[in-house]
């Protein structure tokens, strides 16, 4: 008898050696094995991108195979653990051998019978597993990347089209490839010529890096009625580089989040999307790094208030490559008429400074006044200069009038032109 073990991640393993020795030595268990558990994979809500629909509808036979895919797989028996079998290593195993389907099916409305054509005998207290379906069906060896999943490599998976003609239940699925165990999976149920993805193993041939970026950019600028209306491109970039390590091309299927709010740009053509996300297919080559690019856009319009906005950001916008000749003028002449009024604001400010300041020194000179009395030298000095005061306030009181005339005609002046404005 021959027993070979085969690990992919041959780390997990506790060693003592027979205490003591010098140091402990601390049970070593990988956090990302440790932590990945079987992905469960949405249906596709609509079809590859770029793929005819008399294409789709074609027999199976007579689709035309895409590189390295479309393999058929050894019968898949369907039980409690169901085996699919790869046929990419050498060294098969028929995992059907001795295994015959103990039922039969028929379609019953929109349920499935399962009618057990042989008698079962079970003693007491025992269970039995009994397969139901026992045929081949299509399978495409793919590497699955979704950065939430493992941010640094893919997972191994396979495309499972059902073809039996019969639904097929949900639940565990044992795969082997080449004849040897590659791993475990689970699957949602598959109803006749439904189409889904199946992990089973982290792929450590193939590692990827996915970056992330951001940026935004006016593209238009004009101006209705004292509003200046700015329309805004944002664009998220995401960059995935994928190295294959192996001596063999890979199929890698990326998933990249869904957002509705969003348009994609980049790439042209997906897989299939589902609800939440984009699934895009890469071949990548052997022992040979590949891009993609995923770029998605979205426009967002900004309504400013030029009456009620600072001068330096309206300054901004008149600077930016994107704005006509008439709307630069008309946002620079807006500007000027701002910087004037912002003026005369700040002198009315000023001069109402001036006037609180001295009436505060007033008080303090009425005060002195009291203590060393209004017929002495001293308080006659006192009593000058708070005459001479008085003066200056009645002047400033004067001058402060009309500057708030001047700011509230500028005012006026300003959203008239502003209200009969409208270029673009």
């Amino acid at each position: 008898m021959n027993l070979a073990l085969v690990s992919g991640r041959p780390i997990s393993f506790i060693q003592d050696l027979y205490t003591p020795l010098y140091l402990p030595r601390p049970v070593v268990q990988p956090e990302l094995y440790s932590s990945l558990r079987p992905q469960k994979y949405e249906e596709g809500m609509e079809a590859a991108a770029g793929i005819s629909k008399e294409e789709m509808a074609a027999p199976r036979e007579e689709r035309l195979p895409r590189p390295e895919a479309m393999r058929k797989a050894a019968p898949m028996a369907l039980a409690p653990a169901p085996f699919v079998q790869k046929d990419k290593l050498a060294g098969e195993v028929e995992m059907a051998r001795g295994v015959q389907s103990v039922a039969t099916a028929a379609k019953m409305g929109e349920l499935f019978h399962f009618a057990i054509g042989k008698p079962v005998d079970l003693p007491r207290r025992h269970s039995a597993m009994l397969p139901i379906i026992n045929s081949t069906i299509e399978a495409e060896k793919v590497s699955i990347y979704n950065a939430s999943v493992l941010a640094r490599n893919p997972l191994n998976g396979a495309y499972l089209t059902n073809d039996t003609g019969l639904k097929m239940l949900g639940g565990p699925l044992t795969v082997f490839d080449g004849g040897m165990y590659a791993g475990d999976a689970t699957i949602d149920n598959l109803v006749p010529k439904d189409k889904r993805l199946v992990s089973y193993a982290i792929d450590l041939d193939v590692t990827v890096d996915s970056t992330f970026q951001e940026a935004n950019r006016i593209t238009a600028l004009k101006i209705v009625q004292g509003v200046l209306q700015v329309k805004r491109l944002f664009m998220w970039t995401q960059k995935y580089v994928v190295k294959n390590k192996t001596d063999e091309s890979r199929q890698l299927i990326i998933e990249h989040p869904f957002r509705p709010d969003r348009t994609l740009v980049e790439p042209a053509k997906f897989e299939e999307k589902t609800s939440t996300l984009y699934r895009f297919r890469l071949p990548v080559k052997k022992d040979s790094p590949e891009e993609l690019l995923a770029k998605e856009e979205k426009v967002i319009s900004e309504e400013i208030a030029i009456l009620s906005s600072s001068t330096d950001s309206l300054i901004v916008y008149s600077k930016n490559e994107k704005i006509t000749k008439k709307v630069r003028d008309a946002l620079l002449e807006a500007i000027r008429m701002k910087q004037e009024m912002t003026g005369s604001q700040n002198k009315l400010t000023s001069l109402t400074g001036q006037v609180e300041s001295i009436q505060s020194g007033q008080d303090r000179l009425r005060k002195n006044i009291q203590t060393v009395g209004r017929d002495s030298e001293l308080g006659r000095r006192y009593l000058k200069k708070l005459s001479e005061e008085e003066d200056q306030i009645e002047h400033l009181k004067k001058t402060i009038q009309e500057t708030r005339n001047k700011v509230e005609e500028q005012q006026r002046a300003l959203a008239n032109y502003l209200k009969n404005l409208d270029v673009e």
